[in-house]
């Protein structure tokens, strides 16, 4: 999967405050995720052809657990963390949380990450989507009984 970005504007972005961030310029790329409509969130959507559109106003908290908010993976969370809202409020199947990690990672490399940490932040996002699967599998069955 190649990292095809459409040029809406160069990605950019302004720090609000510690760990929160806005995007000053409307932004897009391509997922390779392709609902059967549009998805939409405030300030973001995914068309069915995998084209993910983020809003001049589109605010994150940044790379996700232990990493530094740095350059090279700010893109990245952005992209990431509007494709887990998708996946939260139920538009995508958990099946898609496993392609938005992948996309994280090839995003964060094409922005300069080493790899190294590209590995390290991939296998932290995966481990955690296993965390919330498994509580959620619980919390289910609990329910059930």
């Amino acid at each position: 999967m190649d990292v095809q970005t459409l040029d809406v504007g160069r990605f950019k972005y302004r720090k609000i405050c510690h760990g929160r961030y806005f995007l000053v310029r409307s932004y897009a790329i391509q997922t390779h995720i392709e609902p059967l409509s549009v998805l939409s969130r405030e300030y973001c959507f995914l068309h069915p052809r995998g084209m993910l559109y983020l809003s001049c106003g589109y605010k994150w908290d940044g790379p996700s657990g232990f990493v530094p908010d740095v350059e090279s993976l700010m893109r990245a969370s952005a992209v990431h963390d509007a494709l887990c809202g998708i996946i939260a409020d139920n538009e995508l199947t958990v099946q898609h949380q496993r392609t938005a990690d992948l996309l994280y990672r090839r995003i964060a490399i094409s922005d300069g990450c080493p790899h190294a940490l590209a590995k390290a932040q991939y296998a932290l996002l995966r481990a955690y989507d296993a965390v919330l699967r498994a509580v959620a599998i619980r919390t289910s069955n609990e329910v059930r009984n």
